[in-house]
């Protein structure tokens, strides 16, 4: 039996990128409402813990809205001209590149709550 590599289908990797933005959106709607129940319900909350609570929300928000151009740009642009996988995973498109700058200062912000102990 001869040894070959195995490489994975690029429609199997569309299909996890589409889910995968698909449940994103699902939770920053998720978010946006908890986000919306915290400011309604806790007014009395201190202003320090408010501004954290806003930034981590507003960090999602550009998260979600760079997601926007990266599925446009794997589904729309490129389509399924890659058939090879190692063609697929060259990135060339900003949006995909600038999607973790968002999501680093977002987890660095609740990172920053939780050390700071803010009540």
């Amino acid at each position: 039996m001869e040894n070959q590599d195995v490489i994975p289908d690029v429609k199997i990797n569309y299909a996890c990128i589409f889910v995968g933005g698909t449940f994103s959106y699902v939770l920053y709607g998720v978010t946006c409402s908890q986000a919306a129940f915290y400011f309604r319900t806790y007014t009395d909350d201190f202003k320090r813990l408010k501004f954290f609570v806003c930034l981590a929300t507003l960090f999602e928000t550009a998260q979600s809205s760079l997601l926007v151009p990266t599925l446009w740009h794997y589904f729309i642009v490129r389509g399924s001209d890659r058939p090879s996988f190692y063609n697929f995973l060259v990135c060339e498109d900003w949006s995909l590149l600038a999607l973790g700058l968002p999501t680093v200062s977002s987890r660095f912000t609740i990172a920053a709550q939780t050390s700071l102990k803010l009540p």
